[in-house]
C-alpha cells in the first residue's frame, strides 16, 4: 500500500511512518444510548466522566466512562501507550459521534481480494471522493509481512487468524510475528463496536458470509454481503479469529469469504456491500442496498490430521459447500473410515501445504432450519 500524507480527519501507520494518534471524538451507542464525544459538554445532571485504563487479555485501552440517567456508558479514547497506530492501520473520523468500525484484509496474506478493498477504501478516504458521515472507521491491512510474500503466514503454517487467543496474547506469548501483530491489533478489535473481516478461500468455494453469534442484528448485516450463504461459526470450533475475539468483547465480528483466493472479480461488489454496512450502522450516509436471502449453516466439527495420516476419499475435499448424505465416505484417518454423521456440506478443506498433525484439513457444517 502507498504512503499517503494523513489528511485532517485521518491516522495513518506504515512501515516507515508513525504519526501521533488521534483522540477519537466519536462515542458509540450501547444499549439503545449513545455517548457523546469524548470532548462534548453533557448536562451535569445526566453524565459525569471519569478516565480510567482497563485491561484486556494483557492489554490496555484508554476508556471513558459516562453515567448517564440508566446507568453507565462505555466509549474508547485510544489505545493506551500506544504513540501512533501499528504499521499499516488507518483511521478516519466523521464529523459526528458515531460507532467505530474496523475493517480488516489480508489477514491471511495470500487473499488479496480484502487487501485490494482496503487499499481502495483507504486511497478515497484520503482524497476526497469518500467521506464518513460520523463514527470512526480503522481500516487494517491485517498480517503485512504475509502479504509481502504473497502467502498465508509469515513462515509455514502460522496463522495470525488463530492468534487471538489468551496464550498468544499474554504478556509473555510467543515471540513469533503473527502473535506479537495480534497482540498490536487486540486492543483495536476490543475497541470497535463492528468488525469485518474479509477473506477467501484456498480451495474453489461459493462466497459466504460468517457470523460467530447468531442474532437479528447479524442476519441483518451479513445479509447485506453479496451472497446467498451464511455460516455460523462457534469459537470452540474455531477459535483465536479477530471476529471472535470482538464477540468476547461485545462487539460485532463478521467475516466475508470472497470465494477462490485466485478469483480477484468480486471486489467491486464487495465494496458495494461494505458501504451498504457502513451505512446501515451511521458511518456513512444513507444508500439503497440489496439485501441477499440467505441459507444458514453452523459448523459443527474439525476433520483433523492425525499421527497415522488422513485422505479424503474420491472426489471429496475439492471444495467448500461440497454435500454430502448421512453415511457417505469423507475420508480415511490412518485406516478408519470416516464416514458423514448428518446430511451437510464439507467446509474449509485445506490444499495439502497446508495440513498439519493435530489441525484441521476440513470442517463439517450442517444447514439449520
Amino acid at each position: 500500500m502507498s504512503r499517503r500524507e494523513a489528511s485532517s480527519t485521518v491516522t495513518a501507520s506504515t512501515a516507515r511512518t508513525a504519526r501521533p494518534r488521534r483522540h477519537v471524538e466519536a462515542g458509540v451507542q450501547l444499549d439503545g444510548h449513545a455517548t457523546n464525544g469524548a470532548h462534548g459538554e453533557g448536562s451535569a445532571a445526566a453524565s459525569r466522566r471519569a478516565l480510567r485504563c482497563v485491561q484486556l487479555d494483557g492489554l490496555h485501552i484508554d476508556t471513558a466512562m459516562s453515567w448517564g440517567d440508566s446507568g453507565p456508558l462505555l466509549f474508547l479514547i485510544s489505545p493506551c501507550g500506544m504513540d501512533a497506530l501499528p504499521e499499516s492501520v488507518w483511521q478516519f473520523s466523521g464529523p459526528r459521534s458515531g460507532p467505530r468500525v474496523l475493517v480488516l484484509g489480508g489477514v491471511h496474506g495470500n487473499e488479496v481480494t480484502g487487501v485490494m478493498l482496503v487499499e481502495r477504501l483507504c486511497a478515497d478516504l484520503e482524497s476526497g471522493a469518500l467521506a464518513l458521515a460520523a463514527g470512526t472507521l480503522t481500516l487494517v491491512v491485517g498480517n503485512p509481512r504475509a502479504v509481502e510474500l504473497g502467502t498465508r503466514g509469515s513462515e509455514p503454517h502460522a496463522d495470525l487468524n488463530r492468534s487471538f487467543t489468551a496464550k498468544a496474547l499474554s504478556a509473555n506469548g510467543p515471540d513469533t510475528y503473527e502473535a506479537r501483530r495480534a497482540r498490536e491489533l487486540a486492543p483495536i478489535i476490543a475497541a470497535s463496536k463492528l468488525v469485518i473481516d474479509l477473506h477467501a478461500t484456498n480451495k474453489p468455494s461459493d462466497p459466504f458470509a460468517i457470523a460467530f453469534a447468531d442474532t437479528p442484528e447479524h442476519r441483518e448485516l451479513c445479509s447485506l454481503f453479496p451472497c446467498d450463504k451464511l455460516l455460523l461459526v462457534p469459537d470452540d470450533v474455531i477459535g483465536g479469529t479477530t471476529a471472535g475475539y470482538a464477540e468476547a468483547h461485545d462487539s460485532i465480528g463478521l467475516c466475508f469469504e470472497s470465494g477462490w483466493a485466485g478469483d480477484l472479480s468480486r471486489v467491486e461488489a464487495m465494496r458495494v456491500s461494505l458501504e451498504a454496512i457502513l451505512a446501515r450502522v451511521g458511518v456513512l450516509d444513507a444508500r439503497l442496498s440489496a439485501v441477499h436471502p440467505q441459507a444458514v449453516y453452523a459448523l459443527t466439527d474439525a476433520v483433523l490430521l492425525t499421527d497415522r495420516g488422513f485422505a479424503f476419499a474420491p472426489s471429496r475435499g475439492e471444495r467448500s459447500f461440497e454435500p454430502f448424505s448421512e453415511g457417505d465416505l469423507l475420508g480415511i484417518q490412518g485406516e478408519t473410515e470416516l464416514r458423514a454423521p448428518y446430511d451437510g456440506v464439507l467446509m474449509f478443506p485445506k490444499v495439502p501445504e497446508l495440513w498439519k498433525v493435530r489441525s484441521p484439513v476440513a470442517f463439517l457444517a450442517r444447514m439449520q432450519s
